[in-house]
């Protein structure tokens, strides 16, 4: 289990959206988060009277460790995310890589004048 999700993690870490457009991670993270919750609270209703508070909470997250880590994992992915598009945002390309760049594409630009 724990290698699936370290697997979602670093396909979602490599994977870079082409546009800026939301976030799909971030978008799903209410619903995940709302699974835990209701996992944990489903569980903590099931345990017996006879335990107590402290073991009753600890069985109901034991019970729902694979939520928990779903959720986890994507909201680090989220921040990665984020912290990848902020400095995406903040970082300027060298004058020189500009004109570079202008250059060699003016040679794959079709011309308007024709060929003698």
């Amino acid at each position: 289990m724990r290698s699936l999700l370290l697997s979602l993690v670093l396909l979602t870490l490599s994977s870079t959206p082409s546009s800026a457009g939301p976030d799909p991670i971030a978008a799903r993270l209410p619903a995940l988060e709302q699974t835990w919750h209701t996992c944990v609270r489903d569980a903590y209703g099931r345990q017996p009277f006879s335990h107590t508070k402290q073991a009753a909470q600890l069985s109901a997250l034991d019970e729902c460790r694979e939520h928990e880590d779903t959720y986890v994992a994507a909201l680090m992915a989220a921040q990665v995310a984020e912290d990848e598009a902020e400095w995406r945002q903040t970082q300027v390309a060298p004058p020189s890589a500009v004109s570079w760049f202008s250059t060699i594409t003016a040679y794959f630009t079709p011309s308007t004048e024709p060929r003698r």
